[in-house]
């Protein structure tokens, strides 16, 4: 049951060499390098980015097919020294 789940959909392995890295997919945060587990989508294009306060961030758009698995070693380059870290956006109060 589990082989057939996993052939309808694809996955993605996204390491870098950074710890603390978010991770989204399709402007979604996924998760936080370094991620304990693959992550699972629907076939299709979709976008990857990785970012990092202290590193540039890291942006690519990625083919998937349902029951293929990619995997993306990503290497931060870190801003230059004097760049202004951007605010975090507002987060919304918990039960809203």
């Amino acid at each position: 049951m589990y082989a057939e789940a996993r052939a309808k959909v694809a996955t993605l392995v996204v390491r870098t060499d950074v710890e603390g890295a978010l991770v989204f997919v399709d402007g979604t945060l996924r998760g936080m390098t370094p991620l304990p587990d693959p992550l699972f989508v629907e076939p299709g294009v979709h976008s990857i980015s990785v970012e990092h306060e202290e590193y540039e961030t890291q942006k690519m758009m990625l083919q998937l097919g349902a029951g293929g698995t990619i995997e993306n070693g990503l290497q931060l380059k870190r801003k230059p020294a004097g760049t202004p870290t951007p605010p975090e956006p507002p987060r919304p109060a918990p039960g809203t």
